[in-house]
């Protein structure tokens, strides 16, 4: 599993990073840990709702962050949508 360290230095990597005044303690806070919790609360068999809360908050009130999410994430989240 990826930590939040390791997200954030793979998404510096990609080629379209802008730079951006989020530092990684940001990016923690707004996107990856609200992502991972409802990732894992997907594993939940007590509660077997499954929601994209979060991912669709992203897209559209925060979509200047999106460009900020690892690919291989995004898709993730991308695909659960359309579960």
């Amino acid at each position: 599993m990826l930590t939040m360290l390791s997200l954030f230095k793979e998404t510096r990597k990609r080629p379209d990073w802008k730079r951006a005044d989020y530092g990684a303690k940001e990016l923690a806070k707004l996107v990856y840990t609200p992502l991972w919790k409802e990732a894992t609360s997907w594993l939940d068999p007590a509660t077997p709702t499954f929601t994209v809360g979060t991912w669709s908050n992203l897209e559209s009130e925060k979509r200047y962050l999106i460009p900020l999410v690892p690919r291989d994430i995004a898709e993730i989240f991308n695909q659960a949508k359309v579960v």
